[in-house]
């Protein structure tokens, strides 16, 4: 088990908001995939056979619907932890991380809708400013998935699997920023290189609808919100057997910021490249990867220092896990 002094800033730090974070978000909608995959093959399997057409007949005969609403319904839970690489090692380092329940309902054999309550639970340590920190729990921003997984409509003989979440603003800090809703699509488009290898594109347009252009910083200061955004990355995966996989991704992100006239704050936007390299675990109901990522403030470059690969300031050791119920 890993030592909490082990632990210090995640990439959640930036703001307490959901994250773009592309280490975050490989293990989400891939994984959702998956499963619609897994139920589309297991209700295949039962309308080709007599024995799973005439179960199916008396069950509607019988009135059985609450068997398959049951059948239906699933719970996932999501966990990920991240720590600085230029803070490990150091004592008192903090354990953070972000979590959500997954209450989620298979609509038909391609699509399902999830409702998604997150929160972050931080143990007591020193954050990466040196400063000591109580152990503390705090929701972050509640959130409905609808995925989808059969656009047999678009082009290519490729894997398309499409996302669309609505965030509702139940974490302190988006109350604090006046945000009413956010709007975050997902879209992922995969295909088979061998039969070990795979490439997958991923995209996440990121919309905000805000009561208001800016909020007051811990300091007194005026920021601008987030007005809109996106973040796109490609993943490479090496299945290595059935169980343990190798993952390598590239990826950049945008986010412009609105204007606040009155207090002199003019548009902004904060642009990153990101690079990432991870292990991940399948075992029956657990997926699980661990790895480090890389952000690069485009610019403004953190000392303005060149570019070196996974340099501690930038990089960050993560661990995320996905587990079905």
């Amino acid at each position: 088990m890993l030592d909490s002094r082990l632990f210090s800033k995640m990439v959640l730090t930036a703001a307490l908001m959901v994250t773009g974070s592309q280490a975050m978000a490989q293990s989400e909608g891939t994984l959702e995939a998956a499963e619609l995959r897994e139920g589309a093959a297991r209700d295949a399997l039962g309308t080709t056979s007599a024995d799973g057409a005439n179960a199916e007949s008396r069950a509607r005969l019988s009135g059985s619907g609450w068997s398959e609403f049951k059948r239906n319904l699933g719970l996932r839970f999501f966990n990920f932890t991240s720590a600085s690489m230029e803070q490990v090692g150091k004592d008192g380092g903090r354990l953070e991380s972000y979590n959500y329940f997954s209450l989620q309902y298979r609509l038909s054999r391609t699509e399902s809708i999830a409702v998604r309550p997150a929160f972050f639970l931080n143990s007591g340590g020193s954050d990466y400013r040196g400063r000591f920190q109580e152990s503390q729990f705090e929701w972050s921003d509640v959130y409905i998935n609808y995925a989808n997984y059969g656009l047999r409509f678009l082009p290519f003989d490729l894997d398309y699997v499409a996302n669309l979440r609505l965030y509702l603003p139940t974490s302190e800090s988006s109350q604090t920023r006046g945000m009413i809703a956010r709007i975050r699509p997902y879209f992922i488009v995969g295909a088979p290189i061998t039969s070990r290898m795979t490439y997958s594109i991923h995209f996440q347009p990121d919309f905000y609808i805000q009561s208001r252009t800016g909020y007051a910083n811990d300091r007194g200061y005026a920021n601008g919100n987030r007005n809109y955004g996106y973040n796109i990355f490609g993943e490479l995966s090496y299945r290595l057997n059935r169980t343990f996989s190798l993952v390598g991704n590239l990826g950049h992100s945008k986010m412009w910021h609105h204007s606040v006239p009155v207090e002199n704050v003019a548009v902004y936007q904060i642009e990153e490249v990101d690079i990432g390299a991870s292990v991940g675990i399948n075992w029956k109901s657990l997926a699980t990867a661990v790895g480090v990522t890389q952000s690069r403030n485009v610019q403004r470059p953190f000392n303005n220092n060149s570019f070196s690969l996974f340099r501690d300031n930038e990089t960050q050791y993560f661990a995320r896990s996905y587990y079905r119920f």
